[in-house]
């Protein structure tokens, strides 16, 4: 089967530089979903915590603390 939305990666030489990641870390990051604001100025909540807060190390923590209900939006 064809998937209908879009890849849920990016590489991250292609991520905005707001974003503030290192660009030769490794190949890919999660990208943005559709939302309020447009992709071109929104944030992935995933990197935010993992990147800019620095609160967890893996995406894999980061899923943890999201679904466990200890970030709130």
């Amino acid at each position: 089967m064809v998937s209908i939305s879009g890849s849920k990666k990016l590489k991250r030489q292609m991520a905005p530089l707001f974003w503030g990641i290192t660009r030769k870390d490794k190949r890919f990051v999660v990208t943005v979903k559709p939302g309020g604001h447009k992709k071109s100025l929104s944030i992935p909540t995933a990197v935010f915590v993992r990147d800019t807060l620095k609160l967890a190390d893996t995406l894999r923590e980061v899923k943890s603390v999201i679904y466990g209900g200890k970030i709130h939006s």
